[in-house]
This record gives C-alpha cells, structure tokens and sequence, in this order.
C-alpha cells in the first residue's frame, strides 16, 4: 500500500496483506521491522518524520506512530466521527494520504468529513483553516470534497487531490487555489513530487501513473491503462491497482506500489 523513503534512502512499505512494515535497503534486501504493539488491520499509507517515526494511516480512524526503538502507539484518533483534539480524542472518518513537514508535523485528509487535518509533534489534531472550495457561509475550515492524498511543495504549499482535481493550500492563511486539472482521468490515488517541482500520480482505476509538470501540463508516465503485470517502456507497461508512490532522493527513480500484483515497480526518469 503505502510507501515512502527514510533518510537513509530505504524503501519503507506498508505490507497490508501481512500487517507488517517492510524495509527494502538500496541494494534491494528486504526486511521486516520489529515492531512492538502495533496492531494495525488494514494499515494503507505511510509517511516518516525528521526524526524517523513512522506514520501510519489505519484505514479509516486512526493513525499508528512507530518510533525508531520499534515500539508503537495509536497517535491520534480511533473512533469514527469529526472532531478535533489531543491524541485519542480526536476523530476522523475516511484517513487517506499522509505527510510529515520539516517540522515534524504530520497532514492527512480526512475524506469523509471533506477536511485536511494537522497533527502537532505533540498529538494535537487541527483542522486546516480555509474557505473553498466547497464554500459555504459561516465555514472556517478547509472543505475540499472527498480529499484521497496530498504533498508538500517546497514553499510549504499542501497540494490535495480530490477525485481529478488538484488544489493549492497555503496551511497558515488557508488560501485556496486551482492547481490542476486530470481531464479523463478517474479519481488520483497518492502523489509525490520530485526535486524539480513536477507532480506524479497513481491513478487506481486507470492502473496508471502519471505527470503533472511545474506549468501544469498532464503526461502519462506509464500504464496502458489495462490491468495486467508487464515490465516495458512508458506506456507499454502494466499494473493492477498501483497505491503508493515515492521518488528516489536523486530524483532518477520513481517507486509505485503495485497492490494487486504485489509487486513494488521501479520507473526511470528519462
């Protein structure tokens, strides 16, 4: 399901079949992490902070941190519902992408409730203040239909993706803008951006992955839009239901989890 890079440029995956976390190094060794309370039943996304804590999107409700040492807690949520609070207390209803800042923040959306949520280093949940764009008056918060995944760009911009659109939200002000546009393309599962600005995308339905570069032009990347397993150039591939994606740390590689091939997929950037 989920996957992202640490610092030191291992591969960490989500296993949900197993309910374990995975670590692949660079030479391609394959490990799993000995992870102590963690008790997750259908563990989807995942993000690392500075630190190195891993955080885990429990489908649904609640969110796993795994500290370096292995040992686990529940770090927010639990329940369904919409609230928000310290640690356990708040409430979620349909956690879907996840992201650490620098700081040690950690974003998710929350889909269900149409929300982006915040959570502090300390567990506080917020919700991430805005207008649009499903504005409604007397609204203060973010409320952005259905939102599946989100990144940061460098400037610290959040971009979220609901069904084939993508916003811009400045986290601090809460402005909200047009940041592009998927035509015929169905719902974005996960996201990540490279170095140089430009946006990939799985798209689950489409068992495809593709580009938005930093001037907004879409490109498919590979896929050929049929579920199969294929290696092959760009289009020529295939995959079956591809979730997570990351780009490596020299910006040469893009990594997609392949779920229903169980598989992960190696793409190089030409």
């Amino acid at each position: 399901m989920g996957i992202a890079f640490d610092a030191a440029g291992n591969l960490m995956v989500m296993d949900s079949g197993t309910n374990s976390i995975r670590k692949i190094s660079p030479a391609g060794a394959v490990t799993t992490l000995p992870v102590k309370g963690f008790k997750t039943d259908n563990g989807g996304n995942l993000a690392i902070d500075p630190a190195g804590n891993i955080f885990i999107v429990n489908w649904g409700s609640e969110i796993y941190k795994v500290a370096p040492d292995g040992t686990s807690i529940i770090f927010a949520g639990g329940e369904t519902g919409d609230r928000d609070g310290l640690g356990r207390e708040a409430r979620f209803n349909g956690l879907g992408g996840i992201i650490c800042d620098a700081q040690g923040n950690v974003y998710v959306t929350d889909r269900r409730n149409h929300k982006v949520r915040k959570i502090s280093p300390a567990g506080l949940v917020s919700t991430v203040p805005g207008t649009g764009p499903l504005e409604e008056p007397g609204r203060s918060y973010l409320n952005i239909l259905e939102p599946s995944c989100l990144v940061m760009d460098q400037a610290g911009n959040l971009l979220v993706a609901s069904h084939n659109h993508i916003y811009k939200v400045n986290p601090s002000t809460g402005k909200v803008t047009d940041y592009a546009y998927l035509p015929e393309t169905k719902p974005i599962t996960n996201m990540a951006l490279d170095a140089a600005g430009n946006l990939y995308a799985t798209i689950l339905n489409e068992s495809s992955v593709k580009r938005v570069s930093p001037d907004q032009q879409v490109t498919l990347v590979a896929g050929t839009g049929r579920i199969g397993y294929k290696d092959g150039k760009g289009p020529e591939a295939e995959f079956y239901w591809p979730q997570g994606i990351a780009v490596s740390s020299d910006n040469t590689s893009i990594y997609v989890a392949d779920a229903t091939n169980y598989r992960i997929r190696k793409i190089e950037i030409r």
